[in-house]
């Protein structure tokens, strides 16, 4: 919020990348990702912008989509794809993928807007949250979008749902509320997941949520600290 950006090692040494942004206001950076020599910043007011480190400069965002705003969206959150220069960005009305410094795409685009709350990149596809609408859609490898869960289906209200992962056939939710709940996508069945964090007391509020493919662990963010599930014995 002090207008600059740093980021640090694996050693744990911080390193400023630069001060001074283009955005008026210094306050105003959201959120940031980063892929191969780029910088992707997400702003509130200001939309996207782009540091380039080999340039130590701020390289100008061309929107190619022919759809862009009479006035930047506010964005959320971003996510980078890999080591591709790929970035996604979830907006307060849709969803941008940013190609370098070019958004070459923006999906969920029409006229009243989605408000993309949060990413996640997976070696495949792309899953994005909303507050309204659609709640939970993924994006595959061809750019193909597919709605997993509508409101019409969901035991609470649509914006409850504060992060969503995949694996395999089963979304696995954190909410406000409702702690984390577990949604089979061909059943369309709900079941509720009990995480203690005492003797008598469950995670009622998970922050977000992240899955390590590798080890097939769920590992979910509350205000009580961060658990590690097994899905195979929830």
């Amino acid at each position: 919020k002090n207008g600059g950006l740093a980021f640090a090692r694996g050693d744990g040494d911080w390193k400023t990348l630069f001060g001074a942004t283009p955005f008026p206001g210094i306050h105003d950076m959201r959120t940031a990702a980063r892929s191969k020599d780029l910088i992707a910043v997400g702003t509130g007011a200001f939309g996207l912008g782009v540091y380039d480190l080999q340039q130590r400069n701020w390289v100008p965002v061309r929107d190619l989509t022919g759809l862009e705003p009479s006035v930047p969206n506010p964005v959320r959150i971003i996510r980078e794809d890999g080591d591709k220069g790929i970035f996604w960005a979830g907006t307060e009305r849709g969803l941008d993928r940013l190609d370098g410094h070019d958004i070459s795409h923006r999906f969920l685009a029409d006229s009243t807007g989605y408000d993309v709350t949060d990413v996640e990149v997976g070696e495949s596809e792309i899953l994005y949250l909303t507050s309204n609408k659609i709640s939970v859609g993924r994006i595959d490898s061809k750019l193909n979008r597919e709605t997993l869960l509508e409101p019409n289906r969901m035991p609470f209200e649509v914006g409850e749902i504060t992060s969503a992962v995949q694996n395999q056939d089963v979304l696995w939710a954190g909410t406000r509320e409702h702690g984390v709940q577990r949604y089979d996508l061909k059943s369309h069945r709900w079941e509720p997941v009990r995480i203690p964090t005492g003797e008598s007391t469950y995670v009622k509020s998970a922050t977000s949520l992240g899955y390590n493919d590798l080890t097939n662990e769920l590992y979910v963010s509350s205000y009580a600290g961060l658990h590690v599930l097994n899905p195979s014995q929830a």
